[in-house]
């Protein structure tokens, strides 16, 4: 299975993280985080078949406890 479907649950969960984790960010810089974390796919860029590309909540967390200066279940 694929699409929006498929993908809006992952995307989330993966949301839901971040917030726990970071609960002073906003809509725009979840977003932000995500697609810019996401592993591209397919062409260079994002794309109508694979949009940004794979999720990478690792590396998600990474960035925004970089950006944030906060460890994993510091907050």
């Amino acid at each position: 299975m694929n699409g929006t479907s498929m993908a809006a649950p992952q995307v989330a969960a993966a949301a839901a993280l971040l917030l726990d984790q970071h609960q002073s960010l906003t809509p725009q810089s979840v977003a932000a985080l995500l697609t810019g974390t996401a592993r591209d796919l397919g062409p260079s860029g994002p794309d109508t078949d694979t949009g940004f590309g794979m999720l990478d909540v690792t590396a998600a967390l990474d960035a925004a406890h970089a950006v944030l200066g906060k460890t994993l279940g510091a907050e």
